[in-house]
């Protein structure tokens, strides 16, 4: 046989055994899925798999292991175990994955893609649902979830929901419009890195005789970055709300931007960790879990609102805050108040309007004045105070430790839970 016979034959044969080399490596991740799954918390059974040549079978049983899942579950009124039924399609670039949830009675189709390099695509979609919780209609618009994954671990999704509208016990209806979700994230030694963002074009409350009330251009966003070369984490959300009008009058706006910046990675890796590890196994892992968190404290980080700017019926406030966390360290866990002491910041915040000049808060803000915890200039009242070794110091005048300001509210937390 001549040698171009022999490539022919030899290329016929190897696209034949394609598919079934492709539904083998196919196979091999999906095992691989179900351990990585086990050691995240979940209790996952590979029940079956019925390999074939151009198709192929299997069916999945998870459920998670903790408690406290199965309480969140049970109080959403889901199942605490799923059943995933999956038929599978051998292709040459890879195999395409229908898979049905038995408890699930949704008109939901999802599809996955798994490349035999590694890639992966989901595609959810869902056709429009009406259903009923508790005493509430809940319609919701077609809608659409698309995940993508690397062979490096990174993850990308786009989420759209056109509406959703509930109606309560037909009294009232709220409406939310236009919503879009995003993320590219990737996951690094417990830690997810990334960022993740939501906009929902418009939410409107109709509350009949009690008037319309709207808000647009609503978006919310976080994301979590590594510094290299300083080995740490910063952690920064926003929250925008362009316009919201009472029976469509203007009435305020709100511009938020906190942070958590500083942290050291290794840290928060072993916090990040020790969590995962107290969700697989319970409380058991409560000791690794705080001495994470010492370790963490320990390192130093800063918490900040860098941008507080509401207006809302004519009031508006401003305001910005900054506490340095000690990084000398300095154990929490063996001195609090010696961890206390050191840590540091600044407050400033303003606030005018016509509840400012209210008649109702007028004595108030005169006692807070007096107090030389406020000042006012050009109309607006002014806080602005500074934290140093467990003292409070205004601009306005007044001194005070730190606790003693801050214990009325530690003390009142148990009692508004």
């Amino acid at each position: 046989m001549s040698a171009v016979k022999w490539v022919a034959v030899a290329g016929v044969t190897a696209a034949a055994a394609w598919p079934f080399a492709v539904g083998q490596i196919a196979q091999h991740r999906v095992e691989n899925m179900v351990s990585q799954l086990q050691s995240q918390g979940l209790d996952v059974t590979l029940r079956q798999y019925e390999a074939g040549y151009l198709s192929s079978a299997f069916t999945l049983h998870a459920e998670p292991r903790s408690s406290q899942a199965h309480a969140v579950l049970e109080k959403a009124g889901l199942p605490i175990s799923w059943t995933i039924h999956n038929q599978m399609q051998h292709g040459v670039l890879g195999v395409t994955v229908v898979s049905d949830v038995e408890q699930l009675q949704l008109p939901v189709t999802i599809t996955s893609q798994l490349s035999p390099f590694g890639q992966q695509r989901v595609d959810v979609d869902m056709a429009e649902y009406s259903t009923v919780i508790d005493t509430t209609a809940v319609d919701f618009a077609a809608m659409n979830l698309h995940v993508q994954a690397s062979a490096d671990g990174r993850v990308q999704y786009q989420f759209h929901l056109p509406s959703v509208v509930m109606t309560v016990n037909n009294q009232g209806e709220l409406g939310l419009g236009g919503i879009a979700s995003q993320g590219d994230y990737q996951m690094r030694d417990h830690v997810l890195l990334g960022g993740q963002g939501l906009t929902i074009a418009e939410v409107i409350a109709d509350g009949g005789e009690q008037g319309l009330v709207a808000a647009q251009d609503i978006a919310l966003s976080n994301r979590v970055s590594l510094d290299e070369q300083s080995n740490t984490l910063d952690n920064r959300s926003t929250l925008r709300v362009g316009a919201i009008s009472q029976d469509g009058k203007h009435i305020g706006d709100i511009n938020l931007v906190a942070a958590l910046t500083g942290m050291d990675f290794n840290a928060f890796s072993r916090l990040n960790a020790a969590l995962q590890q107290m969700q697989a196994i319970g409380p058991e892992a409560q000791q690794d879990l705080i001495a994470a968190a010492g370790d963490l404290f320990g390192q130093g980080f800063q918490v900040a609102i860098e941008t507080l700017d509401i207006d809302l019926m004519n009031n508006r406030l401003n305001g910005e805050l900054r506490l340095d966390m000690p990084s000398d360290g300095v154990n929490i866990l063996e001195d609090e108040q010696q961890y206390f002491n050191a840590v540091t910041g600044e407050m400033r915040a303003a606030f005018d309007g016509e509840l400012a000049a209210s008649p109702m808060l007028q004595p108030a803000l005169t006692n807070l004045q007096q107090s030389l915890l406020i000042q006012q200039r050009d109309g607006r009242y002014e806080l602005e105070v500074s934290l140093q070794q467990g003292q409070l110091e205004f601009a306005a005048g007044a001194q005070a430790p730190a606790m003693q300001v801050l214990m009325p509210v530690l003390l009142a937390m148990p009692a508004s839970q």
